[in-house]
Order: C-alpha cells, then structure tokens, then sequence
C-alpha cells in the first residue's frame, strides 16, 4: 500500500497517486459558485441591504445577490454606493480556487497594485464564472482615509461610517472590506448555522418516520422469537415425560402380550431385580411366551450367570453366546436366556 504524503514545497496532498488537495479545491470552489445560484441560496439566507446610490436614489437589494433588487422593504443594514473617481479596479482570472487560496491570492495582487500606504489600503473583489474551470474577479481598492472624509462630508448620512457597508458600483457592487460588512456576515452565518440545524433535524425526524415501522416490525419479531424460545423451554420436560410414559406404556403392552399375568411378570421383574448386583446394567430385557433374554454389561458376567441359575422359578440358565470384556470400561458383556415356569420346551 503506498503511503500519504505531504510535500510542503507544491503544497499538494497525494494518496495512491491522486492530488487530493486539488480535488479539495475543485469541491469548495464549486460549493461557493453553487451557493450564489438562486437555486441554492436558501441554504445560506443573507437579508437585504438597504443602498444609498451615488445620485441620491434608496433601493432595497438582495443581500446575496446584490445586483438585484429585494422584496422586503425593511433593511437592518446600510449600504453607501462609493463613486468611481474614488477607486481603482482591476480584472484578473485565476484558476479555480477555494476561498482562502482566493483570499491570498487577491491580497498578494493588491499589495501589487495598490499605491496607498498598506495601512490605509482597502480592497473588494466579485467573482464570477469565466468558464473552463477558471474564475473572473474583478478586484477594487481605495484609501480608507480618502473614504471615510467623503462619507462624513456627504449630506444626509447617519450612523459612524465603520457601521456602514461600502459598495462600489451599484449595477454589479464590489463591497470593500473593512466597514460594516462583517457584522451582517456574522449574523448570515448564525442564520445558516440555524437554518442547518433545522435541515438536520427534519432528516432525523424524516429517518425516524421512516425507520420507525420497520423497527416496530424488528421488535415484534424479536418478541415472538423470545415467546417461542420460552414456549420450547417450558414444553422440552412435558415432551420428556411424555416419552418416558409412553416407553412404560409400551413395556406393558409387551408384557401383556407375553400371554401371563401382569402380576406374574411383574414378580418375574422384581426377582431378576434382587438377583442381578448393582455394578450390573441391563440394557435390554424381552420376554416371549416364557423365555426370558437378558442383554447387558456386569463385572463377573459368571457370576451373574450362577446366581440366576440358583434363582427358584428360572429354568435352563444359560449364555448362548460368548463372554466378551470390555478393555476400556473393564466390564464384561453378556447375553443370558432362562425359562419361566409353564414355559413350551
């Protein structure tokens, strides 16, 4: 995987080969041309601006789009048209860039071409498309001290000039910074600032309309999967004893059908019971017409042979097969055949 790196000197960011930073700047520099569509402009409200123009006329314009007039009638902030013979313009066109590579770039052209001292220097700029990926900006500059004799010397004016916005001409107006632009920036910000809040919130509110059903839905699934998983749990002891019974159940059906009584065979269990030793198991116990098998595993499987043997009531005590041991467990494993009385030979 090849690594990010940083070269200071082009001032370029590379990942895999791509200049991630001019991608960046492409982004931003289509997101700000984006927001100055009337399209897009409500994303970022700006409020009107209340212009005194050069020949003494009042309008109200679009504090976004100030080359055209508002339909609100009331204005918090003022703005005073400045007359050219006060300002020295210029046209540049630059590349696509963001807005802080736009700021430098402009203030390193009014260094250039300014002729006031750099202190009492004030400039603007307006941007526009020029197209093939580049920008047209118009730049303007002036003295603030030329600027702020003329608006104390203007009839009429109110308010100190540092709280007014100062334009320049009015068809396409360039605001000089410095003055009171940045207040009604500040205030633009704040409105954008609620406006996306307010968009974040109805997309969670949207979400969670949406998503709301489909979580009800999830959640009741979860509820019957829980209810079923109980169900199982409470029901696996009855499924036992019901298969416990119904192996008793067939035990008796089998002795029954033995052709003896039940309390007859029912001694026969009792006496092999007492008779076979308790390290003995018997696996499989059947009982047809009187001859009796035994299958299981015991530690002497003689032993138990002779016992049996010895038993009042069994009769041709014998192990058809041979004895076999067990040389894991040790036990020996046995079949072992008798006859009940009135047994057929």
């Amino acid at each position: 995987m090849r690594k990010v790196q940083l070269n200071s000197q082009t001032d370029s960011l590379n990942l895999f080969g791509l200049d991630l930073r001019r991608y960046w700047r492409a982004y931003r520099a289509g997101w700000n041309q984006a927001m100055r569509m009337p399209a897009f402009a409500w994303l970022a409200p700006d409020e009107p601006v209340r212009l005194l123009a050069c020949d003494g006329s009042v309008s109200v314009r679009d504090g976004r789009f100030t080359e055209r007039l508002s339909s609100r009638r009331e204005a918090r902030a003022t703005a005073v048209e400045i007359p050219d013979e006060l300002v020295l313009r210029t046209r540049s066109v630059l590349p696509l860039l963001d807005d802080g590579e736009l700021e430098r770039a402009v203030a390193l052209r009014v260094q250039q071409l300014s002729p006031f001292d750099a202190d009492d220097t004030v400039a603007g700029w307006r941007c526009e498309d020029a197209g093939d990926g580049r920008l047209a900006v118009d730049v303007a500059l002036a003295s603030r001290s030329q600027l702020v004799a003329r608006l104390a010397a203007r009839p009429g004016m109110g308010g100190r000039p540092a709280d007014q916005e100062l334009w320049v001409d009015a068809a396409a107006p360039i605001v000089l910074r410095g003055f009171g632009e940045a207040a009604r920036a500040r205030r633009t910000r704040r409105r954008a600032g609620l406006m996306a809040a307010l968009i974040g919130l109805s997309v969670v509110l949207v979400g969670a309309i949406v998503g709301l059903p489909v979580w009800e839905k999830r959640r009741q699934a979860d509820l019957a999967e829980a209810s079923l998983a109980r169900m199982q749990a409470s029901a696996r002891d009855e499924v036992a004893a019901k298969e416990r019974l119904g192996r008793m159940t067939r035990l008796l059906a089998e002795l029954s059908g033995s052709g003896r009584g039940a309390r007859e065979l029912m001694s026969v269990l009792g006496r092999i019971t007492l008779a076979v030793p308790d390290e003995a198991m018997i696996r499989r116990l059947s009982i047809d017409d009187g001859e009796v098998q035994l299958t299981g595993l015991a530690d002497d499987a003689a032993q138990l042979l002779q016992v049996l043997s010895r038993q009042p009531g069994f009769a041709a005590v014998k192990s058809p097969g041979a004895i076999t041991r067990n040389a894991r467990t040790g036990k020996e494993a046995f079949v072992i055949e008798f006859q009940l009385p009135g047994a057929r030979p």
